[in-house]
């Protein structure tokens, strides 16, 4: 049994407080706030906290525009007017400054016109980003010299300023290929270049003139810029264009997406509608008694009418109107339709937009001016050419292919003094014939046949012109008038009244120049003053042949030479020097290129070839402009090689099967008809007290390489070889 009192007992010790003594605490938080303070001001420290301020950031709330407003500033060198980006000079492009707050969206496409400002709002996301959107970006350009130009004027020195905190020390990280920032990298590059869509992540894309980017690759520069944003869940591109073709780059892009229009409100009905060229009128008296156009007094005068309401609205209602219009997508019954006719729907994430230059405050597409230019592109002296740099550039639409083959009935429907019968239908009811005499009542004859002389010419010529092709072994021609008068449609018209073919320069020389073409009821005859000779072959014999015909007879007749698009009118990408001349004739229709021979120097005038074909169809199929007649007797032959070249609407060529169809030269020479009226035209016109006022084509704001417009007149030489 054991007592409880027999048993041992333990006892747990109590710990002791200790109490340090004051001293001891106070050297302790000494110490801390020392060790503290090494931490805070070591380099370690300072990477840690910029590195985790860059990536850890406050989502953004304030739209790219309001933010631009208040940091970007444009100077002399980015912009027409100095000052603080103004987001309601362009307010249609606040929608696109607003896309990187939208978690919904990843492709952005804009087919804009000249003046729309949409590349300035490209580039305000893009300073945006190194404080709110940090990541990698990259801007396509079409060529390494245009991006390098834009870099340079537009985005260094603003970077710069909105981002100098971001921006690498190091002054060779910042070029005009590379930006460097400590969040992110910039790239800059032609479309050509596979740096800018290789081994990279990008957050940002700008495709700058998508339209114009290289397309020799098996892929677009769409698709590759796609690719690097593939695991980007908040990537964003954005592509930029004028378009140009239908089918074109820009077009299927746009097409993909949500296809929305700038929509304004009509002033009187409070109606949205989308301008349009239609809409623009003026009154009666803006016309001349003869009832031509006054231009001055049409740029004055324009004014819009709303389609919903019939009122009529003026350009300074234009504001009011903007403050108040919306981007509306096309309703899937008006929705562009792919090439093949079928509907595209809307791909989720896709934002488009279609813009035109009706809705802009710049000074040089006000609705004046852009109505004179629309009746001179397509009313005055319209061309397929002027009417497409129209559509193109002012309303940023597409070409629509619409060739119309020639063939033998369109060739005869050229004939002057045709006689066209229709029935039409009289007010009770019963059909009656009305009959139409196209061109000169009862038509005319060839001045020469086979070289002997024919008839004379029922008409007063302005200027005869001839006009040669030639080929290895002879050469064939046609012989112009053209007549210059202010009530002829486009105020010109063409006759053919003598053709032929030579053995070489010397029998044409002999033979077919110094020929008289004789006028009823007029004493003296009129003679070849001016015309163009294909150099295509034997280039020297041309050149001779042209000089010699200027120094001896007073001639202005010039080689001329056709060549593919990508030969000659191809920017040089290798730096080597461009010894082409920079005066143009018509846009970049036409180029002045000097050469010489054993005579001296003169200039030869190498032309595209694609639009000048589409010109020249235009006359055939007897568009509006200026008009084409062949005489009564003309050849059977030439009417033959009229039509020997066919347009392939797939692959938007001219293909000549000279197998199948025969030779075309008689075409080539009708065809350096139009290239020569194109250059000519104004200064007859002129010549004539018919002058059209100036209203020069204003270059596009975002680009850097217009090239500007002359006249060009040859001068003689001065110096010539004894072999002259």
């Amino acid at each position: 049994m054991v007592i409880a009192s027999e048993l041992p007992t333990f006892h747990i010790p109590q710990r002791r407080v200790i109490t340090p003594p004051a001293d001891l605490e106070l050297f302790r938080h000494h110490h801390d706030r020392a060790q503290l303070a090494q931490i805070t001001q070591s380099l370690e420290y300072r990477i840690c906290a910029d590195t985790a301020a860059a990536n850890f950031k406050e989502t953004p709330t304030v739209p790219v525009w309001q933010w631009a407003a208040e940091k970007v500033w444009l100077d002399a060198k980015m912009a027409a007017e100095e000052g603080w980006y103004d987001p309601d000079k362009t307010p249609w492009m606040k929608e696109l400054q607003e896309l990187p707050l939208r978690s919904d969206v990843r492709e952005a496409v804009v087919k804009k016109p000249s003046r729309s400002g949409a590349t300035e709002a490209a580039f305000n996301i893009l300073r945006w980003m190194p404080d709110n959107w940090p990541g990698n970006a990259g801007i396509v350009f079409p060529e390494d010299k245009q991006g390098r130009d834009v870099t340079k004027r537009r985005l260094l020195d603003s970077l710069a300023k909105t981002a100098a905190a971001q921006l690498s020390p190091d002054e060779h990280d910042n070029g005009l290929s590379n930006i460097y920032l400590t969040n992110m990298l910039i790239k800059m590059g032609p479309s050509g270049s596979s740096r800018m869509f290789t081994e990279w992540w990008v957050r940002y894309f700008i495709l700058d003139e998508l339209e114009e980017h290289d397309a020799t690759d098996s892929t677009t520069t769409y698709e590759r810029a796609l690719s690097r944003q593939t695991d980007v869940s908040d990537s964003l591109l954005v592509a930029i264009s004028k378009p140009k073709k239908a089918g074109g780059p820009i077009d299927r892009a746009f097409i993909r997406g949500t296809q929305k229009e700038w929509n304004m409100l009509c002033p009187r009905c409070e109606q949205r509608f989308v301008l349009s060229r239609s809409q623009f009128q003026n009154d009666a008296d803006c016309r001349h008694p003869d009832g031509t156009w006054d231009l001055l007094a049409v740029e004055k005068n324009t004014y819009c009418v709303c389609p919903r309401c019939q009122g009529r609205i003026h350009e300074s209602e234009k504001r009011l109107m903007n403050a108040a219009a919306l981007w509306i997508p096309r309703d899937p019954q008006h929705r562009r339709r792919g090439q093949d006719g079928k509907y595209v729907p809307p791909v989720p994430g896709v934002e488009s937009y279609q813009l035109s230059d009706y809705v802009s405050y710049h000074p040089k597409v006000s609705w004046g001016k852009l109505r004179v230019m629309a009746l001179l592109a397509f009313e005055i002296q319209p061309s397929h050419t002027a009417k497409v740099h129209y559509i193109n550039n002012h309303e940023g639409e597409c070409e629509e292919q619409d060739i119309v083959s020639t063939d033998a009935d369109t060739i005869a429907a050229l004939v002057a003094g045709r006689v066209e019968t229709r029935k039409v239908k009289s007010a009770d009811g019963t059909e009656i014939e009305q009959t139409t005499t196209h061109g000169i009542p009862g038509g005319y004859r060839l001045a020469y046949r086979h070289g002997v002389f024919s008839a004379p010419l029922p008409f007063t010529p302005t200027q005869i012109v001839i006009f040669i092709d030639k080929q290895k072994t002879h050469l064939k021609f046609s012989v112009w008038s053209v007549r210059i008068d202010a009530l002829l449609s486009g105020q010109c018209e063409a006759h053919l009244i003598d053709l032929g073919r030579e053995d070489d320069e010397t029998a044409l020389l002999a033979n077919v120049i110094p020929r008289s073409y004789r006028i009823t009821g007029i004493d003296e005859p009129m003679h070849i003053t001016a015309g163009f000779f294909d150099s295509r072959y034997r280039g020297q014999a041309v050149y001779k042949f042209c000089l010699q015909c200027f120094h001896d007879l007073g001639l202005q007749i010039w080689p001329v030479r056709g060549e593919g698009e990508a030969e000659v009118f191809k920017k040089k990408k290798d730096g080597a020097p461009d010894s082409r001349s920079r005066d143009t004739a018509r846009g970049r229709m036409l180029r002045y290129i000097e050469d010489i021979c054993d005579l001296g120097k003169l200039m030869v005038r190498y032309f595209k070839d694609h639009p000048l074909q589409h010109e020249l169809n235009d006359k055939l199929t007897r568009a509006p402009g200026w008009r084409l007649w062949l005489p009564t007797d003309y050849p059977a032959e030439f009417a033959a090689e009229l039509t020997a070249e066919k347009y392939d609407q797939g692959t938007d060529t001219w293909v000549h099967n000279s197998q199948k169809f025969g030779p075309n030269d008689w075409r080539d020479t009708t065809k350096y008809l139009v290239l020569w009226l194109l250059e000519h035209l104004p200064a007859l016109l002129k010549a004539h007290d018919l002058t059209i006022p100036p209203t020069e084509d204003p270059p596009d704001e975002e680009a850097g390489n217009y090239q500007n417009q002359r006249e060009y007149v040859l001068k003689p030489n001065q110096k010539i070889s004894d072999n002259g």
